[in-house]
Order: C-alpha cells, then structure tokens, then sequence
C-alpha cells in the first residue's frame, strides 16, 4: 500500500517542487526515506524489546528473592512459637 500510495502520489509532489525533479527521481527519493526510517525504527524496537526483557527478567528475580525471604521469615516465627 506504501508503494502504491507513494508511486501515485509521486506526480504531484514532483509538480509542487521547484527544483525540476521528476516523479521517478521523486518516487525513488520518497522510497529511500522510507527504507531508512524503517531501518531505524526496526533498530530502535529491537532496543526497546530487549530493554524490556532484561527488566521483566530482573522484577521476577526480584519477586522470587522476596518470596524466599518471606518463607524464611516465617519459618523464623514458626520456630519461635514452639
């Protein structure tokens, strides 16, 4: 649909610039844009995924530390009771 919107929409942009482009060189142009900005954007979602799955990996360590120190203070009080 990109391509397609790009390769029809193409003409007109190439018709409003002044400095003679044609629609081809205009297609190609707005086609390299794209192609880049994909390229950072695939980049930058490849950081953020693993960013998150350091995180989430670090909060479930967190969370079975916790639980292992609430058995083992229950376990304390357990033993104090007796």
């Amino acid at each position: 649909m990109l391509i397609l919107a790009t390769w029809l929409t193409s003409p007109y942009y190439a018709a409003m610039c002044s400095d003679g482009m044609t629609p081809v060189e205009k297609f190609r142009g707005s086609m390299a844009g794209y192609t880049i900005e994909c390229i950072i954007l695939v980049m930058a979602g490849g950081l953020i995924n693993d960013l998150s799955i350091a995180s989430c990996r670090r909060l479930v360590q967190q969370n079975e530390e916790a639980k292992k120190k609430a058995a083992e203070i229950y376990n304390r009080e357990n033993s104090v009771d007796k």
